[in-house]
């Protein structure tokens, strides 16, 4: 063969490669070039994240502050929560709402129930469910995808940017508000990644414009959308073992029903308008599929089912003019957004309804911050039910458990008094049994 010829097809050869392996890519990247039809996720499960992001890319500021709700200028600060006003919903139907389950059975490892308490972050009972597509006990990395459970239409797409999480370095994930029809809306908390083109596309676009801060917990930006989605359609995915993110939490809002159950809501709610983020009109996403799609869910946690109806649990434990229900350390605003750090619950456990729990954000000095059981037996004002304590003038005293079962190994008790009907009195006291005359010294005080 002609040595001409030879090289002139080499050098071809050379020419396709970097153009198919190198200099295409590059340019199909940039967005100069459009992919192949077969690489536009036509029917591919093909993850699209909006961009790794950087210090240099996310308009930072430094502040030692709370979670900071950066919405975008444009933006007025009442449109905050206004979720479903920009398009017209159907009316919601009197049974079932959702066709199609989200997330694949088999990826499925457990669900927790509403109303999960780990304090500080969750000192009062959770106002969602949890999908676990991770053992957190034995965590190896798994993805899973997640799908529209009915025609839905997402109203609002938050970024969770995360300075540092596991190996990562300003890690961001996704919370999607959907309304589903004009009185239940529907969110996602930790999604991963998204592969549904238009959403990625408005997350890529909104997640730029964000002016995030410097925070250590967590930082939050969100933006208004307007985009549908059809009952069974691929949104992303979730699941993130190195970054300690085991699943998704989904959380519904029905607010056809009474759904401001809390002895004072103004501090559980937004009164003023509807937003699916705080604890009004909390129901079980699971209640409202259909039936032969909740055949056989079973609520669990730390090896535990829930068999107590409501099976799926609940937020609303408030019984008024006694101690059972959520407290505030005194002091703090009137802000149903806020952190619960300083949040206290007293009532009835997640998993074990029959156990009572202290909830204990991180408002004491000398009693750490998690969950302290107790089996109620309204005997001598000792380990009294949270439901029988009134504002009497008594002092009750609680020898507190570290487990559900067994005692705790420290030697230290509580005592509280409910002085009023929304005033609480509450103290440690280093003795290792409620006998004898106990008195405060220092009480915490709390409020309704």
């Amino acid at each position: 063969m002609n040595k001409k010829v030879i090289t002139t097809t080499g050098i071809i050869i050379v020419i396709l490669i970097l153009w198919f392996f190198v200099v295409g890519p590059i340019l199909i990247d940039k967005g100069i070039i459009p992919p192949a039809p077969w690489e536009k996720n036509e029917g591919l499960v093909k993850e699209i994240q909006p961009f790794e992001p950087s210090s240099e890319g996310l308009n930072e500021k430094e502040t030692n502050q709370g979670v900071y709700n950066s919405r975008f200028p444009e933006q007025k600060k009442e449109d905050a929560g206004k979720i479903g006003y920009s398009s017209e919903l159907p009316e919601c139907p009197a049974g079932a709402i959702f066709n199609y389950f989200p997330v694949d059975k088999k990826d499925i490892v457990q669900i927790i129930p509403v109303g999960l308490m780990v304090p500080p972050d969750h000192t009062f009972p959770a106002p969602h469910a949890y999908i676990y597509v991770i053992d957190p006990q034995h965590p190896t990395e798994n993805s899973a995808n997640l799908y529209a459970p009915s025609d839905m239409t997402l109203k609002e797409i938050g970024f969770r940017r995360y300075k540092e999480i596991g190996p990562f370095k300003n890690y961001v994930d996704y919370t999607l508000t959907f309304s589903v029809c004009k009185d239940f809306d529907l969110y996602f908390i930790h999604v991963k990644s998204l592969i549904d083109p238009e959403i990625a596309e408005k997350a890529q676009q909104s997640l730029q414009k964000c002016n995030f801060q410097d925070l250590k917990i967590g930082d939050w930006c969100s933006d208004i959308t307007d985009i549908k989605i059809k009952s069974g359609e691929l949104i992303g995915t979730i699941g993130d073992a190195k970054a300690g993110i085991v699943g998704v939490d989904i959380g519904a809002r029905d607010y056809r029903i009474n759904g401001k159950d809390f002895i004072r809501p103004e501090r559980n709610c937004d009164l003023k308008q509807r937003n699916p983020t705080d604890r009004c009109y909390s129901v079980c996403f699971f209640d409202y599929l259909k039936d032969e799609l909740k055949s056989g869910l079973k609520f669990s946690d730390l090896g535990i089912e829930r068999t107590t109806a409501p099976k799926c649990g609940s937020v609303y434990y408030d019984l008024k003019n006694t101690v059972q229900g959520n407290w505030f350390k005194k002091g703090l605003p009137v802000d149903p957004n806020q952190m619960e750090d300083d949040f206290l619950f007293l009532g009835p456990d997640y998993l074990k309804p029959e156990i009572r729990v202290f909830s204990v954000g991180s408002s004491f000095s000398n009693l750490p911050s998690r969950l302290y059981f107790f089996n109620s037996k309204n005997s001598d004002y000792v380990n009294t039910d949270f439901k029988d304590v009134i504002a009497d003038g008594n002092i009750h005293c609680y020898e507190l458990k570290d487990a559900r079962e067994g005692r705790s190994p420290e030697t230290f008790v509580v005592i509280l008094q409910l002085t009023n009907e929304n005033t609480l009195n509450i103290e440690r006291l280093d003795v290792a049994s409620c006998s004898g005359t106990l008195k405060f010294s220092e009480p915490l005080v709390f409020e309704r």
